[in-house]
């Protein structure tokens, strides 16, 4: 689901400005970014990254 989330945004955005960021490819970014896509872990990175977005990862309260 974050991934197609991911996708909406880079498109939204311009997905060759995306790719000319994260230096992959607007076509292999498009693959990724898809329903059936499977993204490197450096595409998880990097697509946020350059929509503006921070990632992080926090403990539950217990």
């Amino acid at each position: 689901m974050i991934v197609l989330l991911f996708g909406d945004g880079a498109r939204a955005r311009g997905m060759a400005q995306i790719a000319q960021e994260t230096g992959r490819s607007r076509e292999s970014l498009y693959r990724a970014l898809s329903e059936k896509g499977n993204p490197q872990l450096d595409t998880l990175i990097g697509v946020p990254k350059a929509l503006g977005l921070r990632r992080s990862i926090k403990p539950l309260d217990a």
